[in-house]
């Protein structure tokens, strides 16, 4: 009876459409645990696997103002979900060196660099992906410009030493830093010698005694960009939402892709939604690389790797991928 009435009332076709929907969610679900398991399985048990795999390209190792070293930072990646990495050290390969060394499975990563250079009375910051670290052209034009950075250091001692007997050029060139406390050599020297509190409270006496960016001899931005180019490299300019007021952002990035920059750090935590629609939206126009980082530096910063939680599929990366660290 019970058959005639649902023939009567034709839900039988109903009902085995409603059977293979339901057939057809259990396969997906099926996948996604078996996806889900595979991730755990390569990237740990405690992985934060909810979202996509999601990428960092930004973050500072104790080489040079990190608490982490990169076995640290390859672990709270994994723990992050982070399957996309680079450590990108300011002025300095060694740490993108040592990751590249560690090769750590399950996870992809780029060789990286951040370098300081100056455009006109803009001190920007110009991150190099894909670069050849073997390279002694571009090492050389690292060593450089790590020689400008540390040269403020010994201009700031200079200067502090005439009216401050807690400090002197000889002492902190005697001084040898602690690796993984963060920061650099003068902010620790300087909390050594008594005259500040904290490795941060030294930041602000470079400005106070006129250590300036602009006056202490970086390359400009088209000789940085020519330089990553010639290392095999891919030129992206960091956090230019920090660097550089709303108002001349747009006119920066167009400035910098007329003399070749090939993309932006348009995710970056601490971009307001204005300055990454602006990144984004200038990329877009030039067909230009998109990245994404966190900045972390540990302990010694106020960011997290991955806190972007910027998937992979979101980057728009050219053939970075495809080239061998």
């Amino acid at each position: 009876m019970l058959q005639r009435w649902l023939q009567k009332l034709n839900i039988e076709p109903i009902l085995g459409t409603l059977i293979a929907i339901l057939f057809m969610l259990l396969v997906v679900w099926a996948g996604l645990e078996l996806y889900n398991w595979l991730r755990r399985r390569r990237l740990g048990e405690d992985a934060d696997i909810e979202g996509p795999p999601y990428a960092d390209l930004h973050v500072h190792s104790l080489h040079s103002d990190g608490t982490m070293d990169v076995k640290e930072i390859v672990r709270t990646a994994r723990m992050a979900g982070v399957e996309l990495l680079a450590v990108a050290d300011h002025n300095v390969l060694a740490g993108s060196r040592e990751l590249v060394r560690q090769a750590p499975k399950g996870m992809r990563f780029l060789s990286a660099v951040e370098l300081d250079c100056v455009e006109g009375d803009c001190h920007l910051h110009v991150l190099g992906y894909g670069v050849d670290l073997q390279s002694e052209a571009f090492t050389a034009f690292v060593y450089a410009q790590r020689q400008a950075l540390d040269g403020m250091s010994d201009t700031l001692i200079t200067r502090m030493a005439e009216n401050c007997d807690q400090v002197s050029l000889e002492a902190f060139h005697a001084f040898e830093p602690t690796p993984g406390v963060g920061g650099w050599k003068a902010l620790e020297y300087l909390l050594e010698a008594g005259v500040t509190a904290s490795l941060k409270e030294g930041m602000a006496l470079y400005t106070a005694y006129g250590c300036r960016y602009q006056e202490a001899g970086f390359a400009g931005a088209k000789d940085t960009i020519d330089a990553i180019h010639a290392a095999g490299g891919k030129a992206v300019l960091a956090h230019p939402g920090i660097s550089l007021e709303q108002e001349a952002l747009e006119d920066m990035l167009e400035h910098l892709f007329a003399l070749g920059l090939d993309g932006v750090e348009c995710y970056y935590p601490g971009h307001s939604q204005q300055a990454e629609r602006a990144c984004l939206d200038s990329c877009r126009q030039h067909h230009a690389l998109i990245t994404a980082g966190s900045d972390c530096h540990g302990t010694f910063g106020d960011t997290a790797i991955g806190q972007n939680r910027v998937p992979i599929h979101k980057l728009e990366l050219g053939d970075l991928l495809e080239k061998k660290p």
